[in-house]
């Protein structure tokens, strides 16, 4: 039998139409399909045998990586691609894959993955998602898995190199709030998580996800702290030791000055910030929290330079997660409210009037706008304004609720009532 060139392996447990939408976008571009079911309860495994996969069944035991490498151990392809229920290709006929492929001087491809977040949001990612299949590389890590290092020990030995499919792109929305709650991952990943840190005490990578995890969580958001720091003291040991920055540092500096902020350790923050600088690292995230940092601090042009360095920010092709709006929308809403803050009426008015052509109707910075105006002795301006937007978006009870506010502040209580209605009236 001829050995295939690509072979896809999956895990599932309930994939549904999402696991339908997957296969029908790998059609044509894969060789083999592997898909392991960990207990299914609706037609997955249906779904993935009419899409012509071999369907193979473990028992799920928290851990990830133990049933990934069931699909490993199965896969008979030269290559390996790896793909959740959840993400799909951007397009089903990816230029120049076959031609990737048979270039012997990678041992592996990093993917980019967009990845839907809550409000319209987004996270661009470069992961590792295509290898050369070797029995000597395997899934670690009873959650957010990794055969990186393993592919690593085999690079090293053979002189292969990784790169990056700039055109194969992976779209994702298993981030968004909906897919959370109804796969109930919370509290199953806090379960992986704790039992993934008692195994891998000291691997940085997994306190880092740890950290980032469980500052997406509103009511445990305060248990990020002590787990970002032991985060970074890891970090700086892993990298004093190998002489090499860790891809996700500057998340991870982000986490933890974020933290310390909200925690009130606001001199903590900025020592951080003062060891490690922003504008060395190129990460608007890390950027944009010293801003915060700076802000809270007083420093407001300190605090303007660096939403300049969100703004004048470009991605490099090996940044591992990167948020558009914080290198546009935010970035430019918080440099709004800075010049406000340093009396600069006008200065506010052209970073808040920037946000609104990065996205129009943009909240925050439609507020901008309007306090910029007012600031600038225009407040008829302000309300030609917030009235232009109330009636492009007119459900918005936000804009009417700016409109009135802004209405009893000029002395007209009519008006204005007329407005709070209506924005009460949209909210309920």
């Amino acid at each position: 039998m001829e050995t295939p060139l690509l072979s896809l392996c999956m895990i599932v447990k309930d994939g549904g139409a999402s696991l339908t939408r997957c296969l029908a976008s790998v059609r044509g571009v894969v060789d083999e399909i592997v898909v392991v079911d960990t207990g299914s309860r609706d037609d997955s495994v249906a779904r993935a045998q009419a899409a012509g996969a071999r369907v193979l069944h473990h028992r799920w035991d928290d851990d990830f990586a133990a049933a990934r490498n069931v699909s490993l151990d199965a896969a008979r392809g030269q290559w390996i691609l790896a793909l959740d229920c959840d993400e799909w290709f951007a397009t089903t006929s990816p230029a120049g894959l076959r031609g990737a492929l048979a270039k012997t001087k990678y041992v592996g491809y990093f993917l980019p993955i967009v990845s839907a977040l809550a409000g319209g949001e987004q996270l661009d990612s470069t992961i590792l998602r295509l290898w050369r299949h070797s029995p000597r590389v395997r899934f670690r890590f009873p959650i957010h898995e990794q055969v990186l290092p393993d592919l690593e020990a085999v690079a090293a030995e053979t002189g292969q190199r990784f790169a990056v499919l700039e055109d194969l792109r992976v779209v994702h929305d298993g981030y968004t709030p909906d897919a959370i709650a109804a796969h109930g991952k919370v509290e199953r990943n806090l379960k992986l998580f704790r039992k993934a840190i008692a195994q891998h005490e000291g691997e940085p990578y997994l306190w880092y996800k740890f950290a980032d995890f469980m500052r997406g969580q509103g009511e445990r958001k305060r248990e990020a702290l002590p787990i970002a720091e032991r985060a970074l003291e890891l970090a700086r040991a892993a990298m004093q030791r190998d002489s090499q920055r860790l891809p996700y540092f500057a998340e991870l500096l982000t986490i933890v000055c974020a933290s310390r902020l909200e925690a009130g350790r606001k001199d903590e923050a900025l020592a951080l910030l003062d060891e490690v600088a922003p504008r060395t690292l190129a990460s608007p995230a890390y950027s944009y929290v010293a801003a915060l940092a700076r802000e809270a601090n007083g420093e407001l042009d300190a605090a303007l330079d660096h939403v300049q360095e969100c703004v004048t920010a470009r991605r490099t092709t090996h940044q591992t997660a990167w948020r558009p709006s914080l290198a546009g929308t935010q970035a430019q809403a918080l440099g709004a409210r800075l010049q406000l803050r340093r009396g600069d009426p006008a200065g506010a008015l052209a970073f808040a009037e920037q946000a609104l052509a990065t996205k129009p109707g943009y909240p925050a910075a439609v507020q901008l706008k309007a306090d910029a105006l007012v600031a600038a002795q225009r407040a008829g301006d302000a309300v030609q304004f917030l009235l232009e937007e109330a009636r492009a978006r007119p459900e918005s009870s936000r804009v009417w609720q700016q409109l009135g506010t802004l209405l009893l502040r000029l002395g007209q209580p009519a008006q204005a009532q007329k407005c709070l209605a209506r924005a009460k009236a949209e909210g309920d």
